[in-house]
Formats: structure tokens, sequence, C-alpha cells
């Protein structure tokens, strides 16, 4: 599974992005969004992902910023995809010059020109860690954080049989909940439009959205549901 952060500062391009392909299918995760390239930067600092799909043109450093900062400061890795209003030479130019793998235009992005973007730089994804020798640690950070959001989907379904139990896979899962107390965001969604796989893609989407924004308004964990309907 390679880890994949999403960049733009339009908020309706990461949500189309996010909905756009079966990522987990497809071999990928999404470990985040980002609407500038601060935030990114940050979140590259603590996620680590494989791969960054950002757009060139932002406020509070733009994608070319973003990229050369990550060249400056890793090792290869991660790559990046880069994201355009319109085909200008001089942008693809420069992004190549930032150490960008692949470039799309929104225009013309579609789930093919996606995925053949992803395949273009997994492959460099593989050269990278085969030169840094890079051991499958990062994997095994994503696998925990996969098995603590199951933690907590568990938790709020109360498909726990005791409190004991809680306390020890909250133990081995190195969670904390001495918490005075937490907060729970569920968002119903309404849309009769969509079939229950659309509705499935736009519900982890939300969640994924929920997660990343959240702790940044409180120091609680929050558990982010969506209920399809």
């Amino acid at each position: 599974m390679y880890s994949v952060l999403l960049v733009d500062d339009e908020p309706l391009i990461l949500i189309g992005l996010q909905s756009m392909i079966d990522w987990s299918s497809n071999g990928y995760k999404i470990v985040g969004t980002a609407r500038n390239g601060k935030d990114a930067l940050e979140q590259i600092d603590s996620q680590h992902p494989d791969i960054v799909i950002s757009d060139i043109k932002m406020a509070n450093m733009d994608g070319l910023e973003l990229a050369s900062a990550c060249r400056d400061k890793y090792e290869g890795l991660p790559v990046f995809i880069m994201l355009t209003s319109y085909e200008n030479f001089d942008s693809v130019r420069k992004s190549m010059s930032a150490g960008a793998v692949d470039y799309l235009t929104k225009i013309d992005l579609s789930p093919e020109t996606l995925i053949e973007s992803l395949e273009r730089a997994k492959q460099h994804v593989d050269k990278e860690r085969a030169l840094l020798n890079i051991p499958a640690i990062q994997n095994a950070e994503n696998q925990i954080k996969a098995y603590r959001d199951i933690f907590f989907l568990q938790l709020f379904g109360d498909n726990f049989p005791s409190e004991d139990i809680i306390i020890s896979q909250a133990r081995e899962l190195e969670l904390d909940l001495s918490a005075d107390h937490y907060y729970v965001a569920i968002a119903r969604l309404l849309h009769k439009s969509m079939d229950t796989p659309q509705l499935a893609t736009l519900s982890d989407a939300v969640t994924r959205t929920a997660a990343v924004t959240l702790p940044k308004y409180t120091s609680a964990k929050a558990l982010c549901s969506t209920i399809l309907k």
C-alpha cells in the first residue's frame, strides 16, 4: 500500500480527487489533505507519504516551493505529481526541475489519467526505496494507524464485550483513554442520487477530511464517522 497526500487550495478539487477512484483497491491510501504548502509540509513531516499530489499555484507556499523544500529536506521521497489548471510548458518545466515525476491538467483529469500518473509515481517510489534501503517501517506505522481507526470504530459501535478488552487493546495500540471527555462528530449522508458504492466513497472522503480538520480546533481525540442512508 502506497501512502498519498493530497494538496490543493480548492476544497472541491480535494473532494473530487478523493472520490475519483477506489484508492485502496488500486493499492493506495490517502493519509491526509492540505490546503496550502506550509500545511502540507507539516503533514509530510508527520505522515511521511510516499506520493504527494499537489496543485502548483497556492498561497502560503505553492506546489513548486513545496516540492523544492522536500527535495532539499528529504532524500527522494515523497515523489510529487503536480496539478495545474492549464497546460503551460513553463509550469511543467519548473515542476520537473523541482523534482516532480509527473503533472496533470485539471481539465483533463479522469480516473484513467490519475491511475496512470500514480503508477508512474509508484515506480519512482520503488526505485527510491531501493536506493535508500528503506525497511517496512513506514508501512508498519500506517498499519498501526489503521488498527487504531478500527479500534475507535468498534468502540463507537459498542462492539467490545467488556471494558477490560477495551483497556487492553488501547494499551497495545498506545492509546491514552484517560481524558475527561470526548467529542464525536457524525455526518449523515442523504444523497438519493448516489448508489451505495458512490456513497461509500464520499463517506470515506468526508471522514478523512474531518479527521484532519477537527484536531486543529481541539486537543481531544475526535472520532469522525459517516452514516450511509
